[in-house]
């Protein structure tokens, strides 16, 4: 490909009325006004035609044919023989009576004809003078003297004398020549060399005769060409075709040559030669020139305007810059792919397309997993349009992946391949229903989600699931909370995307803190999930036909690649089978498509950059039925300029380009707050999590009141403490084996109760309780956050009444009753009609009976006081729950010595008793639960 610079010749090959009228205006200022097999010229400033003996041509030159070589020559480039009276080009000028090299006349002005004397006459002419010299030598010595009785006649005006021979060669004495006899002789012999010499060089140098050609000075016609035949005419069209010479960005000249040849066949009129012959000569240049290395020869033939330039958006042209690409709405939910090696701009493609779409007044979802700021000019370009969030900022949560936990749960156990713990997750999922049910909680959290699997029994009616199924699932929540992700899921209720989509809202989320990752994927699938949801469930939203949303996700082969799932398929796969024809568009740009999942790449809109990996190459050959040409012709194709490919209206592949985008530059937050500040004051707020939801190594928004610690901890500390919080049911020994910390400290049972006993004893934060918590063995040690403890993690929680030890028994034995058996108990309930508190208060769901639960911890002399003033207060049945044997038979002691009777509306139990058993039946019939006197 040659870039051609100020001044730029392009030579003629033919002489016809197509390269003429293809001739524009001299030095005129225009772009590419020929194609590759023009010349191969892209950019043009100063444009000066030359012919064929390389002569310039000027706009209003006639064309003559010169007679020596037959080739066409413009008129200001020729001159007439005065021998023979004939035309030739001034490279065949000899002896001429002006100088051999002559400007042309201006531009616009008559042609000066030049006279002078052509090669040939010359020649002639030559051999001419050398027999008359020979024969004035032979000759003349031997004729008789003559006398010249006139005068001699003076030498006209205008030249000057002639000079004096010299006195050696001749002396002229009383008007007579006399010649010595042995010159004769010499001159004889060097004229008859001089002729011999001339003879053969004449027969070397034009062994041919030329044929005479007559010519009209005036137009540029040759009436002496023979007739074309129409079918040969219509098989160079053909040809023509095949190649691409009727596109004008391949050959000007071709393109024009084939209109008009394909007119006069179509109207039945007569048929230039002219035409003919000049693209009968492109259409071999075309055979023979290298194609593979041009780009716009394998893609030569363009889609037909009026086919191609219908849509609602415009965002391509094709290389001519004028002629617009369109895209409907209607064809896009069969989704649209781009793809390209990195740093092809693919980016800057599909931008073109979410801007007009943005522009049209359609909602745009960008996930940008690069994070450098390409689309943030859409906030600038579209302002109160277009929302920017960032994941991984703190304190600014903007969707809850698990507000519709049901609908994804099947996405998340694939992406973790945690299949084996489906049952862990239902579990907790249930759980987290019923406590949202009491609670008026809107949707389950993270935080929600993890206490409840850490926490979390057999359900009745399964068998026994192992721990390290529990912890496994555990290990997953509990490195999502660890992530960047966390602090952008951490709310009840994000930003509705309902109302971002019936408000024609666009967003732009960067997600290059978790580029990559299960986190990444995951918040992909709840977002893509939601959008469906929402629209299909919205009366007004799935009144709407069409697309409703572009979804695009920028660099997705991670995301996309078959050999991701051992088992089973990438869960973009199942994704973007669910959301066609909803009115969600995916819009996907892989750097590698040969890794990249069959169905996920079956998509009616291909847009296709630069590729250059013969794997890549190979897979869309096949995929987008590319010819070997079109192919090889991907890895050449520069910046700026890509390959479309439609499956509905024109199925043939084609060259489109599109516009550059502004040079990025990344928001900043403060810039971020203010450009979402107006849009988010139309949107509903969103719903926090529970303040006491901790958030390891952060201390919450509602919390940033609280007291700093007077003692500095290092993280491996304050992770610790941090995990009580989260799991108060867990005992040491699972403890150990679950917990991470930031140094990446592996801690056995060892280790963690000796940090345990630290916290505990040098700095107060923590305490054990012994818990009963199975029939036989030791009871197990429950550690417990005191007010320092809390403190120090940035907590303000408080028990409502007593202290943190009998806040964490209450909360373990209503932990233990909703589990086992499914009964919901109040912590500190009061009987209407009642002020005096219980521990606990059970409705039995079966026969309305009214069961407190009192929890005896350090005082135990005032509980048969309590028994007998819960009895006056209304309750049915008293139950006192020790949290261990000895807390048990010192209760039991204290009745006894007071002679309390046998009640069996009274009962004495672990939290042993009630996990193991059956229902609360069982603890009131067994004697031995029972008080003795």
């Amino acid at each position: 490909m040659t870039l051609l610079s100020k001044t730029t010749h392009i030579r003629f090959i033919h002489d016809t009325d197509a390269a003429m009228d293809a001739m524009p205006t001299m030095t005129e200022q225009h772009d590419s006004v020929g194609g590759p097999l023009d010349g191969e010229i892209t950019t043009i400033a100063q444009v000066n035609y030359l012919d064929e003996v390389g002569g310039s041509i000027g706009q209003n030159s006639p064309i003559v044919r010169d007679a020596i070589s037959g080739k066409p020559t413009a008129l200001c480039n020729a001159f007439r023989c005065s021998g023979c009276g004939k035309f030739h080009a001034l490279t065949h000028m000899a002896q001429p009576v002006e100088p051999a090299v002559s400007q042309p006349a201006a531009d616009g002005a008559a042609d000066t004809i030049r006279v002078g004397i052509c090669e040939n006459c010359e020649k002639k002419g030559r051999s001419k003078r050398i027999l008359k010299a020979i024969g004035r030598v032979l000759i003349a010595p031997f004729l008789p003297a003559q006398t010249d009785t006139t005068a001699p006649t003076p030498p006209p005006p205008t030249l000057p004398p002639p000079p004096a021979p010299p006195p050696e060669a001749s002396v002229r004495h009383n008007n007579r020549r006399t010649s010595y006899p042995g010159n004769n002789v010499i001159i004889c012999l060097i004229a008859l060399n001089i002729l011999i010499a001339s003879l053969v060089k004449a027969t070397v140098s034009f062994p041919t005769p030329f044929r005479e050609t007559t010519m009209q000075l005036k137009g540029n016609t040759m009436p002496n060409q023979s007739q074309t035949n129409p079918r040969d005419v219509t098989v160079l069209l053909n040809e023509a075709i095949l190649y691409g010479i009727d596109n004008p960005t391949i050959s000007n000249m071709g393109a024009r040559c084939f209109k008009r040849l394909s007119d006069a066949l179509e109207k039945g009129l007569a048929i230039n030669p002219s035409d003919f012959t000049a693209l009968k000569s492109i259409v071999e240049r075309a055979k023979k020139i290298v194609l593979p290395m041009d780009y716009r020869l394998a893609f030569a033939k363009s889609p037909p305007p009026e086919v191609i330039s219908v849509g609602d958006i415009k965002p391509f042209t094709l290389l001519d810059g004028i002629t617009e690409v369109g895209l409907e709405f209607s064809e896009m939910p069969e989704q649209i792919r781009n793809t390209g090696r990195s740093g092809a701009t693919k980016t800057t493609a599909s931008c073109a397309v979410l801007d007009k779409s943005i522009e049209a007044g359609k909602s745009v979802i960008v996930i940008d997993s690069k994070g450098e700021g390409q689309f943030d000019y859409f906030c600038a370009k579209y302002p109160g349009k277009v929302l920017k969030f960032r994941v991984g900022r703190p304190n600014q949560p903007f969707f809850n992946i698990w507000q519709y936990i049901r609908r994804i749960r099947g996405y998340f156990l694939l992406i973790t391949q945690r299949k084996d713990s489906k049952i862990v997750l239902d579990a907790a999922e249930e759980q987290s229903e019923k406590q949202n049910a009491l609670s008026g909680a809107k949707a389950i959290t993270h935080t929600q989600l993890m206490n409840n699997i850490a926490g979390g029994a057999t359900p009745a009616g399964f068998p026994h699931i192992p721990n390290d199924f529990r912890r496994s699932m555990f290990s997953v929540f509990y490195d999502i909370q660890r992530s960047a992700l966390y602090p952008s899921i951490r709310c009840q209720c994000g930003y509705s995307l309902r109302e971002i989509v019936a408000r024609n809202y666009s967003a732009i989320i960067d997600s290059s803190a978790v580029a990559g990752s299960i986190e990444e994927e995951l918040l992909i699938c709840s977002l893509l999930t939601a959008l469906r949801h929402e629209i299909i469930s919205d009366p007004g939203l799935s009144s709407r036909r069409g697309t409703q949303v572009i979804f695009y996700i920028d660099e997705c082969s991670y995301l996309a690649a078959a050999s991701r799932v051992p088992s089973g398929l990438p869960s973009l796969v199942h994704l973007a089978t669910l959301v066609r024809s909803s009115g969600v568009v995916l819009f996907c740009t892989y750097n590698s498509i040969s890794i990249v999942h069959p169905v996920l790449n079956a998509a009616a809109i291909w847009i296709i950059t630069q590729i250059s990996n013969g794997e890549d190459l190979r897979t869309g050959q096949r995929m987008w039925s590319l010819s070997d040409l079109q192919t090889k012709a991907l890895s050449t194709l520069p910046k700026g300029v890509a390959v479309m490919r439609m499956g509905n209206r024109y199925t043939e592949p084609f060259l489109i380009t599109y516009p550059k985008i502004p040079d990025p530059r990344k928001m900043t937050d403060v810039e971020m707050d203010a450009n979402n500040a107006p849009i988010l004051a139309t949107l509903p707020a969103i719903v926090p999590e529970d303040y006491r939801a901790i958030i390891r190594g952060q201390t919450p928004a509602a919390q940033t009141s609280a007291p700093a610690p007077s003692t500095t901890l290092d993280n491996d500390y304050l992770s610790i403490l941090h995990d009580l919080a989260k799991r108060p049911f867990v005992n040491v020994t699972e403890r150990s084996a679950s917990i991470q910390l930031p140094s990446g400290t592996i801690l056995n049972f060892k280790s963690l109760k000796a940090a345990l006993d630290t916290l505990g004893n040098k700095y107060n934060y923590c305490r054990p309780l012994a818990v009963q918590l199975t029939v036989r063995g030791s009871p197990s040690e429950l550690w417990y956050l005191t007010q320092d403890g809390h403190q120090v993690i940035g907590s303000l929680f408080k028990p409502s009444r007593g202290d943190y030890q009998h806040d964490l028994a209450q909360k373990l034995l209503r932990h233990i009753l909703k589990q086992n058996l499914h009964l919901d108990a109040t912590i500190e309930m009061v009987l209407p009609g009642t002020s005096k508190p219980v521990d606990l208060g059970v409705i039995c769901p079966q026969t309305g009976m009214k069961i407190a639960v009192e929890i005896p911890i350090s005082t135990f002399s005032t509980e048969p006081d309590q028994v007998e003033k819960d009895s006056a207060a209304g309750w049915d049945c008293v139950i006192e729950a020790c949290m261990n044997r000895a807390d048990l038979k010192k209760l039991k002691a204290e009745f006894a010595k007071k002679n309390y009777p046998a009640n069996p509306r009274v009962a004495f139990c672990l939290p042993a008793d009630l996990r193991s058993a059956k229902s609360l039946q069982d603890i009131f019939d067994n004697p031995n639960f029972r008080a003795t006197s």
